[in-house]
């Protein structure tokens, strides 16, 4: 007890009513109460109010008291339509969507893989340049690796008079 007079407490007296001081506490309170009007009347007055209380019946609550708390609930805070009603979405669809959708980006990286190349050796790439004019037909590819065995060099076609 470190107030002087601790009946002031309705902490203090439901404590002591409800058993939950220890000795030292009831005893130093039980001495103070003898020698302190005050904490008596407060105490007396407590333990009256007490006993009024559980001595008064119970009633049952009404059977529809739950129902008629949510109607007030809902009544004070509408209630929101969900994402999906709002925005005409079907969150079925939205989330097969959304499972096609990380199919194809966790699959692209697989599917577009490309070897790497060795070091030091450049790409190979294939190009076939078309311009308007006819060329000479081209030698047949026997020939042609005759004509680079012999050293001589391998036609090109002419290049297009500028327009």
């Amino acid at each position: 007890m470190t107030d002087a007079h601790p009946a002031r407490s309705t902490e203090f007296l439901s404590r002591l009513y409800d058993g939950e001081l220890d000795a030292a506490e009831d005893a130093a309170f039980a001495a103070h109460r003898a020698e302190c009007g005050e904490c008596r009347r407060a105490a007396e007055a407590f333990a009256a109010a007490l006993a009024l209380f559980r001595a008064e019946p119970t009633a049952p609550a009404a059977p529809d008291l739950s129902a008629r708390i949510l109607r007030k609930i809902r009544a004070q805070a509408p209630s929101r339509r969900p994402f999906g009603v709002t925005f005409g979405i079907d969150i079925r669809w939205a989330g097969v969507f959304v499972a096609a959708l990380l199919v194809v980006l966790l699959a692209a990286p697989l599917l577009l893989r490309r070897e790497p190349l060795a070091p030091g050796k450049p790409a190979a790439m294939t190009a076939r340049l078309v311009d308007g004019t006819p060329g000479p037909p081209a030698a047949a590819p026997e020939k042609r690796e005759e004509s680079r065995l012999q050293g001589a060099a391998p036609r090109r076609a002419p290049a297009a008079p500028p327009a």
